[in-house]
C-alpha cells in the first residue's frame, strides 16, 4: 500500500510513531520550544542522529565559596569523557560542563550561549514535588531557539532542555 502525503491525521503510518512519542511529552510546552518539537519530529521519522550519549552527571553544592561544581560523563565518538566545571549556579555549572566534555567534537557549541532560562511548577499544590518545565532560549548569534525540558527534578529538566539546545549547533541537525 502506497502513501500519499497529506490526508487524516494518523492516516501517515509515520504519525503513528510520531503521536506515540508525543504521549512521553506531557506537561511540555513547545510553542516557546520550537527546536525541543523539531528534535522530536526528526526522532520520531527516524532523521535524529545521536551525537553523545549520557553516561552520567552529577551537581555538587558547597556553601564555603558560593560556587557550585557540576560533573558530566558522556560517550562522544566511541570514547569516554569526564568533565567538571564550577559555576554560581547548578545549570550554569552543568552547561560549562556538558561544553567541555563537547568541546574536542563539536568546537561549534563555544559560539552557543544560554541567553534565558525560565522555570515552571506545573502541579500547583504539591509544593517541592511538583513536575518542573525548563524553558531555555540560546543562541549562536545567528539564530536564536528554544528547548524544553520537564521532570520532576528541576536538575534533570534543566539537563533535558540544555542537551536538546547543544543539539541545534551540531552539523546536520536543523533547529
Amino acid at each position: 500500500m502506497d502513501y500519499t502525503e497529506g490526508g487524516f491525521p494518523g492516516s501517515n503510518p509515520r504519525d503513528i510513531t510520531f503521536f506515540a512519542e508525543a504521549q512521553k511529552f506531557k506537561g511540555y510546552e513547545f510553542e516557546a520550544a520550537d527546536a525541543s518539537l523539531k528534535l522530536l519530529i526528526a526522532r520520531s521519522t527516524e532523521q535524529a542522529r545521536t551525537f553523545f550519549k549520557l553516561i552520567s552527571y552529577r551537581v555538587m553544592i558547597e556553601y564555603n565559596d558560593g560556587e557550585l561544581c557540576a560533573e558530566v560523563k558522556v560517550e562522544v565518538n566511541r570514547e569516554i569523557v569526564h568533565t567538571v566545571a564550577e559555576c554560581v549556579g547548578p545549570v550554569g555549572a552543568l552547561d560549562k560542563a556538558l561544553r567541555l566534555a563537547l568541546d574536542g567534537a563539536f568546537p561549534q557549541l563555544r559560539r552557543m550561549e544560554l541567553r534565558d532560562y525560565k522555570v515552571r511548577i506545573l502541579e500547583s499544590g504539591l509544593g517541592a514535588n511538583s513536575r518542573t518545565r525548563v524553558l531555555i532560549e540560546s543562541s549562536d548569534g545567528d539564530a536564536i531557539w528554544g528547548t524544553v525540558g520537564v521532570s520532576d527534578n528541576m536538575i534533570d529538566a534543566s539537563w533535558l532542555s540544555m542537551r536538546r539546545g547543544k543539539r541545534c549547533v551540531i552539523p546536520s541537525t536543523s533547529c
